[in-house]
């Protein structure tokens, strides 16, 4: 997924979203669950990341704004390269940490670059 619209249409209906699922994984989840919404966060992830910090590269450098953006992104950036560990657990912690991000992502892209 590719589009910023598509993702954004996403979160908006959550009843068809990646956040209708993401509450539930508090109890057991399928590994194959996991597996697939690690690759539907990490795909909307590359879709705002690159959105978010060309916003962060327009402010001035050595900000504490700047400062924030520019190590949350670059914290966002390895987390994404993780893979989802050797347990369920590791698994889940993973994913939701992925939707964290993600969240925070669509939260910089809707309220700081799509007014």
């Amino acid at each position: 997924m590719r589009d910023l619209s598509a993702v954004l249409a996403m979160y908006e209906a959550p009843e068809d979203g990646p956040c209708r699922a993401l509450p539930d994984l508090a109890g057991p989840a399928a590994s194959g669950e996991l597996v697939d919404l690690k690759a539907l966060l990490r795909g909307h992830i590359a879709v705002l990341l690159p959105l978010v910090r060309a916003a962060a590269d327009l402010l001035w450098r050595g900000s504490l704004d700047w400062h924030r953006r520019t190590a949350r992104i670059a914290g966002i950036e390895r987390q994404v390269g993780q893979g989802l560990g050797d347990s369920d657990f590791s698994a889940l912690v993973q994913v939701q940490l992925l939707a964290r991000d993600c969240r925070w992502l669509l939260d910089e892209c809707t309220t700081r670059l799509i007014p």
